[in-house]
């Protein structure tokens, strides 16, 4: 079985009755393999590991993974790691 790359942001605030709340919101990765997936997680920089991993598809896998393809997946996860600044990121394998 395959551990897979995950990406989480969490941000603690207190709701409007003042009780501690936690918000937890969850990034869509593609499947990784476990050597990738250990690999970027002891990275200081694991969204770079991911990306490189990413960039192979075109060679290995041109029918189904065309550079456009994992660009835009690669500019989702940025567009999402911008929406969520200022909040806690982990990454983790599952």
């Amino acid at each position: 079985m395959s551990m897979n790359l995950h990406v989480d942001a969490e941000f603690k605030t207190v709701d409007p009755m003042g009780k501690p709340h936690t918000v937890y919101e969850h990034f869509d990765l593609w499947q990784t393999p476990t050597e990738i997936t250990k690999t970027a997680i002891r990275s200081e920089n694991p969204r770079q590991v991911y990306e490189e991993w990413l960039k192979k598809f075109p060679e290995k896998y041109p029918e189904a993974y065309s550079e456009a393809y994992i660009a835009y997946h690669l500019e989702e996860l940025d567009k999402w790691l911008q929406n969520h600044e200022g909040w806690t990121i982990d990454w983790y394998e599952l």
